[in-house]
């Protein structure tokens, strides 16, 4: 992409830089350089997805994930229609069970499985990692790869706020807003990663990152 910093460390090393760190706790944040490009849905491609990771510690009631960090998209999609054009590049990359809706004002969290969030109409403000985790604002065309156990809460939004979600492999999710079961923990510390990134498909992001 023009104007690319090319400074940026490679995924493995960044990899490594990442394994430099224990599992829990806040950490800083940094940015994966992807080696892959993505397609946009309206046929401008070429443009390098870039997401910041974002370790979140547990908390008395949110989870997080000891083993892999969210992922933040910023800027995906410039299509008119964000929200087919991010059920367009899920279903490619192989997440599905998609739905369209918003993101619940309450803290919550998934045991079952990762999930995918397309940003596709309006702003937001969202907390994520549970009340007292990390509060960030959101715009149309940013996406987000949360793994299981993810806290996230609405805490304002515009009227037209509009989310489209996704699943690996078209998985089941659940709704849990209480501590989690000793059951749910170790779902949570076993699911593996998947095999694509619903953003950069078969190499860069959750490929590279959640290895």
């Amino acid at each position: 992409m023009e104007g690319m910093d090319t400074s940026f460390p490679s995924a493995v090393d960044l990899k490594m830089h990442m394994d430099n760190y224990p599992k829990r706790g806040w950490f800083p944040r940094f940015s994966e350089s992807t080696k892959g490009n993505v397609d946009y849905c309206s046929g401008r491609g070429g443009a390098q997805m870039t997401p910041e990771a974002i370790w979140l510690e547990p908390g008395d009631v949110i989870p997080n994930n000891p083993t892999f960090p969210l992922l933040l998209y910023r800027g995906v999609l410039k299509v008119d229609d964000r929200a087919a054009g991010f059920e367009a590049l899920f279903r490619r990359n192989g997440w599905g069970n998609m739905w369209r809706n918003g993101v619940y004002p309450f803290h919550h969290y998934h045991s079952k499985t990762h999930e995918a969030l397309g940003f596709s109409i309006g702003t937001a403000t969202l907390m994520l990692g549970g009340p007292t985790g990390l509060k960030i604002e959101i715009h149309a065309g940013d996406a987000a790869v949360l793994p299981a156990g993810t806290g996230h809460c609405r805490l304002s939004a515009s009227s037209d706020f509009l989310v489209v979600g996704a699943y690996p492999a078209g998985a089941d999710y659940d709704l849990c807003r209480d501590e989690p079961t000793p059951e749910q923990m170790k779902r949570i510390q076993s699911l593996a990663a998947p095999s694509t990134d619903p953003v950069t498909g078969g190499s860069g992001g959750l490929v590279a990152l959640w290895c």
